[in-house]
């Protein structure tokens, strides 16, 4: 019994131990599992997704963990249209990760927000930043959503031509897109179409979008359209079709708890009713807009359902009541102006008004007329203001987009200069340069290697299967080098018809013949079934380094040349290292 109860007890502590060792392990991945089942359900169950980022900021997280779920809790903070607060909490982030999934998604993130904020500086410093991460990540998810983003702000931008072309060239790559993703992109395709000419927008682009976003689980991106398409009947002045239309997907967006969009659905409601004299359930819907607290941290939504109301009372003859929402619409807009000057002005109109409010009421009988006159006046001078507020933001955000297009087109032409047009590589003149620079710097003394390889049969393909297949195997073979490319390749040229050189740095010429073979082999796997009928592309190389051709660019294209030329004597598809002629002593 003794000896049973001793096992007994020893299996438990085992059990025990194990369990320790365990837990932690377990504990961390069920914080992971938590962040990312909350990022899966934050477009489409807010209140779901918050319990979860709960739940998962109780266990012991790492740094990068912690930052997911900040970012995840600053994308609701957003969604809640605290927008500034949400932009404080995102900055950080993207100073701690310049690479990988956060990276891109908090910085396509945060332009949206500065894009809300009007932030138009801090944008288009984020765009570039955002794009230069781009060229060195995968083309996956992640990637097309920072897109999404780049896309989002020049929309707020205005530059619709430039958001088009955005679309267009995501589009382009053979990259498969997912689902959600393809529908945001159409709707944003929309939108900017819908800026350049709404003329053009027909009752098919519904029909897309309606196929590419209805079929999929409602959320804020898919139902993103209903927005813009409301709007779009509206300016139309089809209000039957925006009543008909909003009623038949309203319940689908009250669902998603996404305040709002909900609120810019129910403005665009609101406007068709008032214009089909159905003023009294226009009123109702703005009334309940208005009695919303979240709505005041929704600046445009606010103004429209302040405007409507403004009309409403107007139409009722309460015209005090009128003035009273219209001063409340001119302080909201300068407050999105952010001018000092512009809020010291609503100051002394709101006490103007007042005053002249006071004395009406003392009379009756002309209370109407005076508040009429006043009503006039002051809309003017709102009006003024905010044109020489629109100005003077205009010139500001065309300074910003003529700087920003400068420096873009500076980059174009820079590598346009540097760059062979036909396979991306290096040019010889910029080939020349950087490697003249590296070897006549003293500091650089250890041993580096020049590759140069001549493409075996390259005349008989164009002569057999015309020059776009020669230009084919040409693309092709830089890729192969371009992907194998390590950080002692300093520069990748094409310097002739069918030639490339490579020059190595800290490598001997065992090594560069090492890397010479490795691209033999890639090569001979491109597959050439349809271009050439199934024939292997192989190339000559000739291998040399600085301890036996001499330190000077000259010294060593010469070697490698004759290396090359004994490989191409040798049967081609061969690698020969130089080897100099031994001296004699007569």
């Amino acid at each position: 019994m003794r000896i049973k109860f001793a096992v007994l007890r020893h299996l438990t502590s085992c059990l025990l131990f194990i369990t320790v060792l365990t837990s932690p392990l377990s504990h961390a991945q069920e914080a992971i599992e938590l962040l990312e089942q909350a990022d899966s359900l934050r477009v489409m169950d807010r209140q779901a997704s918050l319990a979860l980022l709960k739940k998962a900021s109780r266990f012991t997280l790492s740094d990068s963990e912690q930052d997911y779920l900040d970012y995840l809790h600053a994308f609701h903070v957003a969604m809640n249209s605290d927008i500034s607060k949400a932009a404080k909490l995102l900055e950080p982030i993207t100073i701690r990760h310049d690479s990988g999934r956060l990276a891109l998604r908090s910085r396509a993130t945060l332009l949206s927000l500065y894009a809300g904020l009007k932030e138009w500086e801090k944008g288009v410093l984020l765009v570039e930043e955002l794009v230069e991460i781009q060229s060195r990540s995968p083309r996956d998810s992640d990637w097309f959503t920072a897109r999404i983003g780049q896309v989002f702000f020049f929309l707020h931008l205005e530059l619709f031509n430039d958001a088009l072309q955005l679309i267009m060239d995501a589009r382009s790559y053979p990259e498969p897109m997912p689902d959600v993703l393809n529908c945001r992109f159409t709707t944003y395709e929309f939108t900017a179409k819908k800026g350049l000419n709404p003329s053009d927008i027909d009752d098919r682009w519904l029909d897309t979008l309606q196929k590419q976003c209805d079929a999929l689980q409602p959320s804020v991106y898919t139902i993103d359209y209903l927005v813009t398409w409301s709007d779009l009947l509206n300016s139309r002045q089809d209000y039957k079709a925006t009543v008909a239309f909003v009623e038949s997907h309203q319940s689908k967006v009250k669902k998603l708890d996404y305040f709002h969009l909900w609120a810019a659905l129910q403005n665009h409601y609101a406007l068709a009713l008032f214009s089909l004299q159905r003023y009294d359930q226009a009123e109702l819907i703005v009334d309940d807009l208005l009695a919303n607290p979240v709505l005041t941290d929704y600046l445009q939504g606010y103004i429209k359902a302040s405007l409507l109301k403004s009309e409403l009372a107007k139409r009722q003859q309460q015209y005090a009541q009128a003035y009273h929402w219209l001063r409340i619409v001119s302080d909201l807009r300068h407050q999105e102006q952010k001018s000092a000057m512009a809020k010291q002005l609503a100051v002394a109109q709101a006490e103007f008004s007042l005053a002249a409010s006071e004395r009406a009421m003392q009379s009756l009988g002309k209370q109407n007329a005076l508040l009429e006159r006043e009503l006039l006046v002051s809309h003017q001078r709102m009006l003024n203001t905010y044109l020489v507020a629109v100005l003077s933001v205009s010139l500001i955000m065309l300074l910003l987009v003529t700087l920003y297009r400068h420096k873009q087109q500076r980059k174009t032409l820079v590598k346009m200069a540097n760059t062979d047009a036909l396979t991306g590589l290096h040019n010889r003149r910029c080939f020349t340069e950087r490697v003249t620079a590296y070897l006549a710097n003293p500091d650089h003394a250890e041993t580096c290697s020049m590759i140069l390889m001549d493409l075996d049969n390259l005349k008989w393909v164009n002569d057999g299967f015309g020059h776009q297949s020669g230009d084919w195997v040409l693309q092709n073979v830089s890729n192969v080098i371009l992907e194998l490319r390590t950080p002692q390749v300093l520069s990748v040229a094409r310097i002739g018809g069918e030639e490339i050189a490579i020059f190595l740095v800290s490598t001997n010429a065992s090594q560069a013949e090492e890397f010479a073979w490795l691209i033999s082999q890639h090569l001979s796997m491109i597959s050439t079934k349809k271009q050439l009928d199934g024939r292997v592309i192989s190339a000559s190389y000739g291998v040399c380094d600085s301890n036996s051709a001499g330190r000077s660019l000259t010294s060593m294209l010469n070697a490698a040349d004759v290396a090359m030329y004994q490989a191409k004597r040798a049967g081609k598809k061969q690698v020969v290292v130089y080897q100099p002629a031994p001296e004699f002593i007569i």
